[in-house]
């Protein structure tokens, strides 16, 4: 852990060496966590930063404005950049913190993940957040608290405590709807709420006094039980499938509040016509990334990954039924050993 801490000071000392920075995150709780984090450490440091959001499927509407900006310094936190978007990052000095499993194509960026490292999976908020104490930045543990909270991974950091996701679920919600509900609009927004933030009271009263929020909030509680209805179940390889026909600009929210409640393995299926969206998740001992990488390299259009535990995917053709006969036979195969 310390030399993994080493190497993060490494990296983050070696951004703080340009004036103008771009942080780019994910539209997740843990993503944005970590863009304020980092931001606070380069304000203490009289950088001038900006924020940019991205997901899967946009990248494109990045690179043109990429190119408006044409930053000093690029650094991407929690997010996992596509071929396509990292032969774009080239152009630039792009840096990326994250600590997803290791993906061989971002080895042409200064790239820093980790699970390079033989510790524990936590969320990168929290790496950050202990990494922040080198440089005198104080009240952001509640940010970590909250990257670990949606990224499920509480049990490896000193903020887990019996029942924790039960318990703490009602309060932690509303930050997973507000990214969830707008996905990068949401997660634009809810970065400067983190930055104008100093500790997580102030940042839950923010939320819901935000305009749109209690419109969202309605809206995850009624699509929550067309979801949970959906449910297709496989009781002897403890695998759940589920139908996602939502408002929300993303099914994460939903995807984290089901699985958090529920053993076994589930995958969340988003049609979106011209393609498919999926989550994956799992409390089983198995490796979800080795299943995605199996499918991909036997199924063209498909592709994703992430963690061992959580991953997701893009089906890029209408082939719903033979992806997923595919992915009980890889299923099938992980569970059995």
């Amino acid at each position: 852990m310390q030399e993994a801490l080493q190497k993060l000071k490494e990296k983050i000392d070696s951004i703080l060496e340009y004036n103008r920075v771009l942080i780019i995150n994910d539209y997740d709780i843990d993503s944005c966590a970590s863009a304020s984090i980092l931001w606070r450490i380069l304000r203490m440091n009289n950088i001038e930063v900006e924020h940019l959001t991205l997901s899967k499927g946009i990248e494109n509407k990045i690179i043109e404005k990429l190119k408006e900006k044409n930053p000093e310094k690029i650094v991407v936190v929690d997010y996992v950049p596509t071929k396509e978007l990292t032969e774009e990052l080239k152009n630039f000095s792009t840096t990326i913190l994250d600590h997803h499993t290791h993906e061989e194509h971002l080895n042409v960026l200064d790239y820093y993940t980790t699970s390079d490292f033989d510790v524990k999976y936590a969320a990168l908020s929290y790496w950050l957040y202990l990494i922040s104490k080198e440089y005198e930045i104080k009240n952001v543990e509640w940010l970590a608290e909250l990257g670990c909270f949606w990224d499920k991974c509480m049990e490896n950091t000193e903020f887990y405590e019996e029942n924790v996701y039960s318990k703490k679920m009602d309060k932690m919600l509303p930050f997973n709807i507000f990214a969830s509900y707008t996905q990068t609009i949401g997660a634009e927004r809810l970065v400067q709420l983190f930055n104008n933030s100093s500790d997580i009271e102030e940042a839950l009263d923010n939320i819901k006094n935000t305009k749109g929020y209690e419109k969202s909030f309605e809206t995850f509680k009624h699509e929550l039980g067309f979801i949970e209805a959906s449910k297709k179940e496989y009781p002897e390889i403890k695998l759940n499938i589920f139908d996602v026909n939502t408002k929300f600009k993303h099914m994460r929210v939903f995807v984290d509040y089901i699985t958090y409640q529920n053993e076994g393995t589930h995958i969340f299926v988003l049609n979106e016509i011209i393609r498919y969206k999926f989550s994956f998740r799992t409390s089983l001992e198995i490796n979800l990334v080795k299943i995605i990488r199996n499918l991909s390299e036997k199924i063209p259009e498909f592709g994703g990954g992430g963690h061992p535990k959580a991953c997701g995917a893009m089906l890029k053709s209408n082939k719903i039924e033979n992806f997923l006969e595919e992915f009980l036979k890889e299923y099938k195969k992980a569970i059995s050993n």
